[in-house]
């Protein structure tokens, strides 16, 4: 579902990444459930993006503190 409305291009209007975004967002799951509001638990995690970094992972030696 998150693909879809990114796809749709309807958060591309919100100018703001707060409360504009979870309005369109609300508004997308509305017209795909037949008029049904979503819960706004479901809005949340919809617009939950977990930060994640591609690329070179982290040795371990590098995730510990250097011995001096």
């Amino acid at each position: 579902m998150a693909e879809e409305l990114l796809a749709s291009g309807k958060l591309d209007q919100a100018t703001g990444s707060g409360r504009p975004r979870r309005i369109l967002a609300a508004d997308f799951l509305t017209e795909r459930s037949g008029g049904y509001p979503p819960p706004g638990r479901t809005v949340t995690l919809l617009l939950a993006r977990p930060p994640l970094k591609l690329g070179k992972a982290r040795s371990s030696s590098a995730l510990s503190l250097p011995l001096t």
